[in-house]
């Protein structure tokens, strides 16, 4: 996720923190992966717009869920989904680590 994602104020502060500190928990759970996008990293792969990739046991499985304002796109032909999952693994190398992201989560909770 942006790092705009976590610094934009959503309700309150106090809450916001216990969002952050749920985070930090959630990211220790072995099927859990987070991972920030700093906005030192600039303009990446995937600004501008959202995706979702879910990921199956079977690769040929995976599909792509876009959402927009109108409307939702699930994308299954394997071509496309490829070509979500090349922007999916060029933005994660670009993210913080997950132990360091889940470090700057609890740093900017504690900030709030």
């Amino acid at each position: 996720m942006s790092e705009a994602v976590i610094r934009r104020l959503a309700g309150n502060t106090e809450l916001m923190a216990e969002q952050l500190s749920r985070m930090v928990e959630l990211s220790k759970l072995d099927h859990v992966t987070i991972q920030v996008v700093p906005f030192e990293v600039g303009i990446h792969a995937a600004s501008g717009f959202n995706f979702v990739l879910l990921e199956q046991l079977d690769p040929k499985n995976n599909v792509v869920f876009l959402e927009s304002l109108a409307e939702v796109t699930w994308l299954e032909d394997p071509r496309l989904v490829e070509v979500y999952a090349n922007v999916f693994k060029i933005v994660s190398e670009q993210a913080l680590s997950p132990s360091a992201t889940r470090k700057w989560l609890a740093t900017v909770g504690a900030e709030l």
